[in-house]
């Protein structure tokens, strides 16, 4: 027991004594651990090393990537910081607007943004009318350019361009106008403020800086030749001068001097007011009010005395609403504060208007009318005669006429006719009818029979009553020769007049039957005011007016339509409108309404017809961005599309000309051809190329043709001649019996030329290769060939005078052919890649399929003998006449076609809305361009 108590202690202090030392070796690895004070075994140092080294490099990478990001949220906080501080100080280092436009300005227009003005405008055909005038033909591209753009709707765009801009225009001694525009950029001057600097890293085509003037110049790099194609015009240069938050701009660097150079805000407060404040319109126009008086009445002699009424000095708002379908123009322009009482228009221009009731009766047959609702006749005429030209002798003419008056009926003209007149006189056409009526007024209608009665019971006035018309006797009354002669001043002819008096107003018109449908349209009670097109113009104008004219221009022109400036060409394209002068209180208003109002679709862009210089053979040639054609024989024309720039080269001798490939040119090119043997190569300005011009040794014996990269001219010794991009030349003789008289016909590298003689043949080669075929055909025919390639098959089709159709179908002649043709043919086929066509004398278009089937219509006229057919989309046919159709494949007529064109049309875009218009010359020397759409 006591033996095993021993043991069991002893075993217990051995434990103890482990546990013991287990604890102590714990404890001095911790502290050694801790202070580095013991030394482990390798195998632990090395492990205690590898840990370092990791905790080391974590504790390195983790600090570094936080370091890292932290500074990078650093820098873009202060970039940012910075750029805010710098675009405030720019928004808040500003120059008011008014201070850099001077005054003198005739006209001032003011957008708050840009982008919400110019943006729906690019749409209208309006716009198409503005680009068209010559001296905005540089611009003209680059806005087709951005109306077809896909960009065009990027909001970043549309934030980027919703910046002020105001534009003044100033006379100059041209009678023209040259501009200022100044944008506000606001914060966004940060990029114009560092423009200077940037520009010496940064180079921009066409800007330079002029360390002289501090002015950027901008110049066009372009030119155009002059007719000579030699000259070429002086490059237009454009001034822009940063000025803090503002950007000037000006065509004339005089005028951008004195912008800079003085505080220009010298506007009475009225002027700011109306120059700065906000306006319900996306554009705001301000107009000088005598100049736009002026500018309104200068082709109308009625009306060109009032702008001297018109207060001088003084801006008037002119609120301008335009769409593609209507267009609104209203203008209050303060009258002079004195006017003389003796001066007979300012007795009339005192009077606030009224009403006419002849509007009331007025019916719905009515196209147009004047309606003059300012004074008593006698009050109108001391208006009117002061403004007739001495040489008429108005004055001599009246009293001569009143001398007689008295004389022959014993009344003066003053009793005759102002004794019963009112104050309201019209002159208004109806529809199917030609000749004008006269409308007056009857304030007494006692008065007017007594005079009536004694000019029927004068032995010199004869009156017939003898018409009945619908019902109606109508009166003829016979004016004697002194009152026509007043009548006569005013551009007036009515010697012979019917007459009708109707619900206090009589009528006087040569045409008796325009009377009788205004009593019929009465009697229906149709009137005009109630009518849709009438109602179409009326919009917010009222009916109080001085002068009301109401306008188709189907049948009359208005006074304000017949100059050529920029507002007037604008308002043609508004077929419906309404013109009408109020006088109320110190101010007259002016307001125009129009609507459009197009028949079909299809219409003439705005813009055309361009004029020509000489004749034309009728053929538009279109390559790349150009089409060309020729004047005169030898005068080559091109057209830049969609810029509309046309250039001019003169050549010495009768030319032909080819469009070439834009392989050759991507912008366009042109080969040309003189009958001496000239061969040129141009580019769409009408340039030589490189290399070009060659002289040919052989003189041609046709027109010339081309393949993709070359020309090809037949020569009169009997040889085809081909010429590269690059003026290399390479001849290869025809095994001809007769000559080549016309242009070969082309496909790819095929080539077909007609061997004409009295048993002629068709020769068709293959430029790259030395065999060729002959085909023959029985008789005579005109022009070349039509090559086709339908499934790898190669088809020729060639037509003769009297009507032999030959197809061919790889050099063999398909089975039922040639077809007999009626009629006669001086053109020969064209293809559309799935049929031949062909045109006969007598007008008739033929369909001749690849197996000989035949289908035909006839075109509406005569005959065909000088007529064209052409084929692309469709088939173009012009027969003797001034109008071109269209057929598609089955021969039906195209939607919206004929139109008025001759020759070979051509297709390209020219107004942005990325359809092809279809371009056409005219026998009166006119080059028209079609909306297809």
């Amino acid at each position: 027991m006591e033996e095993n108590n021993v043991n069991g202690e002893s075993q217990i202090e051995k434990e103890a004594d482990s546990v013991s030392e287990k604890d102590i070796d714990v404890k001095v690895e911790f502290k050694t651990d801790k202070v580095d004070e013991t030394v482990p075994s390798e195998e632990k140092a090395a492990e205690v090393q590898e840990e370092k080294a990791f905790d080391k490099e974590v504790k390195k990478k983790k600090p570094f990537l936080l370091r890292l990001i932290g500074g990078i949220l650093k820098v873009v906080c202060a970039v940012v910081l910075i750029l805010f501080i710098v675009m405030a100080v720019c928004a808040l280092h500003r120059k008011n607007v008014l201070e850099v436009i001077p005054e003198g300005f005739t006209v001032y227009v003011h957008m708050d943004s840009v982008w919400a003005a110019a943006e729906p405008m690019a749409d209208l055909d309006a716009a198409d009318l503005f680009f068209s005038d010559p001296e905005f033909a540089d611009l003209r591209e680059p806005f087709m350019e951005f109306r077809s753009a896909e960009w065009r709707k990027n909001p970043a765009l549309g934030f980027l361009a919703s910046r002020r801009a105001d534009i003044a225009l100033y006379p100059n001694e041209k009678n023209e106008f040259d501009f200022l525009a100044v944008v506000d950029l606001s914060y966004l001057s940060i990029a114009t403020r560092l423009a200077k600097p940037a520009l010496n890293f940064i180079e921009i085509e066409g800007i330079t800086y002029n360390s002289e003037t501090g002015f950027f110049e901008y110049r066009d790099t372009s030119s155009q030749p002059a007719k000579d194609g030699n000259a070429e015009k002086p490059e237009d240069v454009i001034y822009i001068k940063p000025v803090r938050n503002l950007v000037l701009v000006a065509q004339k660097e005089e005028l951008l001097k004195k912008a800079v150079g003085t505080n220009n805000n010298n506007y009475s407060k009225e002027e700011q007011k109306l120059m700065t404040s906000k306006s319900k319109d996306p554009i705001k126009v301000l107009v000088d009010s005598r100049k736009f008086a002026d500018g309104a009445v200068k082709d109308s002699p009625m009306l060109s005395r009032l702008s001297a009424v018109i207060s001088e000095d003084t801006l008037t708002e002119v609120s301008l609403s335009i769409t593609n379908d209507n267009i609104k123009l209203k203008a209050s322009l303060p009258l002079k504060k004195e006017n003389a009482d003796s001066d007979s228009l300012a007795k009339i221009i005192g009077r606030n208007s009224k009403e006419p009731k002849l509007l009331s009766h007025l019916t719905e047959n009515v196209q147009y009318y004047t309606i003059l609702n300012a004074g008593t006749f006698a009050e109108l005429k001391d208006v009117a005669f002061s403004y007739i030209p001495k040489e008429q002798k108005a004055d001599e003419v009246w009293a001569t006429g009143n001398k007689l008056s008295r004389t022959v009926f014993g009344l003066s003209i003053e009793e005759m006719i102002f004794s019963w007149t009112g104050s309201e006189f019209a002159a208004l056409g109806l529809e199917n009818q030609n000749d004008p009526v006269f409308v007056l007024k009857i304030d007494d209608e006692n008065q007017r029979e007594l005079v009536f009665n004694k000019f029927i019971s004068s032995i010199v006035i004869e009156e017939d009553s003898s018409l009945i018309l619908d019902g109606m006797r109508m009166r003829r009354i016979m004016l004697p020769d002194f009152l026509q002669n007043i009548i006569a001043l005013f551009d007036v002819n009515i010697p012979r007049p019917y007459y009708m008096v109707k619900e206090g107003y009589i009528y006087f018109s040569e045409n008796p039957e325009t009377l009788a449908g205004i009593n019929g349209a009465a009697k229906k009670e149709l009137t005009l005011v109630d009518s849709e097109v009438y109602k179409s113009v009326v919009g917010s104008t009222g009916n109080k007016n001085t002068i009301d004219l109401y306008y188709n221009l189907e049948r009359s022109v208005p006074f304000f339509l017949r100059s050529n400036a920029g507002l007037a060409k604008v308002l043609q394209l508004y077929s419906n409108g309404r013109f009408t002068l109020g006088l109320h209180g110190d101010y007259v208003e002016i307001q125009i309404e129009a609507v459009s109002k197009h028949i079909i679709d299809m219409h003439c862009v705005p813009g055309f017809p361009v004029p020509l210089e000489g004749k034309t053979n009728g053929i538009l040639e279109k390559s790349g961005t150009s089409i060309f054609w020729i004047e005169n024989d030898r005068v080559i024309k091109a057209m830049g599309v969609p810029s509309t720039k046309v250039y001019t080269k003169e050549c010495d001798y009768k030319t032909y000309i080819k469009a070439g490939s834009e392989v050759l040119n991507k912008n366009g090119c042109l080969w040309t051809l003189t009958e001496k043997g000239e061969l040129n190569l141009l580019d769409n300005k009408l340039k030589s190329m490189p290399n070009f011009p060659i002289a040919l040794d052989e003189r041609p014996s046709a027109p010339l043709s081309c393949t993709k990269e070359k020309a090809v001219i037949p020569t009169e010794n009997g040889n085809l001649i081909f010429v590269d991009k690059k003026g290399n030349v390479t001849s290869r003789t025809l095994s001809l019996s007769g000559s080549v008289k016309s242009a070969p016909a082309v496909l790819g590298d095929t080539i077909a030329v007609y061997d004409k003689s009295f048993l002629g043949s068709i020769i068709v080669l293959n430029e790259n290769s030395a065999e060729e075929s002959r085909l023959m055909v029985s008789s005579i025919g005109y022009e070349s060939p039509a090559l086709m390639k339908k499934d790898k098959d190669l088809y020729a089709a060639f037509v003769t005078q009297n009507g032999q159709a030959f197809i061919w179908k790889n050099g063999a002649s398909v089975t039922g052919t040639p077809v007999k043709l009626d009629g006669i043919f001086f053109k020969n086929f064209v293809t559309d890649g799935k049929y031949f066509y062909a045109l006969s004398y007598g007008s008739v278009l033929y369909r001749v399929g690849t197996d000989g089937s035949v289908l035909s219509v006839k075109v509406p006229c005569e005959s065909a003998k000088d007529g064209f057919i052409s084929a692309g989309k469709n088939i173009y046919v012009t027969p003797d006449s001034n109008v071109i159709h269209a057929f598609d494949s089955n021969l039906e007529m195209v939607y919206g076609y004929p139109l008025l064109g001759w020759g070979k049309p051509a297709f390209a875009d020219v107004n942005g809305d990325n359809r092809e218009e279809c371009f056409a010359l005219t026998v009166d020397k006119k080059l028209y361009a079609w909306n297809l759409k």
